[in-house]
């Protein structure tokens, strides 16, 4: 009887941590919140505004940490053991999967969960084009830090590599200009 109602209090504590960011999981992935007028009618009231880059992650990391106790035992096991309908990223394991989703896609693209994912359990649907935009995105990031800058002779540190924050910087449209060169000492 115990387990049962250790289950229960984590389920009912899981729930208190996510109460909070309903509506803020539901403006990223689209879904109205009850009550709320029928999509294309003008909204009633003020515009709900759009969650913060801190209330994003929050979300993000409550998603993954829900993610983490739900594959728990195989955290270690190659991501597309664990999970539907993986292209890229073979090998890695489930649990560092979760977190280059949540820190590496998330975070550096400024987004929730729902701007590549079908929320609602449908992780594995590809219906939107930002999941496979982020798979391609991927691959060249590969191939610029296996093979291109592998070829590049003269460089200071054998441990360079681009990815998403590179470019993006906490957007989803990549930087045009590079930041600024630091003064030459």
């Amino acid at each position: 009887m115990r387990p049962r109602i250790l289950a229960l209090a984590f389920a009912v504590a899981l729930l208190a941590l996510t109460l909070p960011f309903r509506h803020a999981l539901q403006a990223q992935e689209g879904t109205p919140p009850p009550g709320s007028p029928p999509p294309g009618a003008p909204p009633a009231g003020e515009n709900r505004p759009k969650p913060t880059p801190a209330q994003l992650a929050a979300m993000r990391d409550t998603v993954t940490q829900m993610m983490l106790s739900k594959i728990a035992g195989k955290e270690n096991a190659p991501a597309e053991s664990v999970f539907k309908n993986i292209k890229v990223m073979k090998g890695i394991p489930a649990s560092r999967f979760l977190n280059i989703m949540n820190k590496g896609f998330g975070n550096s693209l400024g987004v929730g969960c729902g701007h590549c994912h079908v929320m609602g359990g449908k992780w594995d649907a590809d219906d939107k084009k930002d999941k496979q935009i982020a798979r391609d995105m991927w691959n060249m990031t590969q191939t610029i830090n296996n093979d291109l800058l592998a070829k590049i002779p003269n460089l200071d540190e054998d441990n360079r590599f681009v990815n998403c924050t590179t470019c993006h910087r906490g957007d989803t449209t990549p930087a045009t200009q590079m930041p600024p060169l630091a003064p030459a000492h």
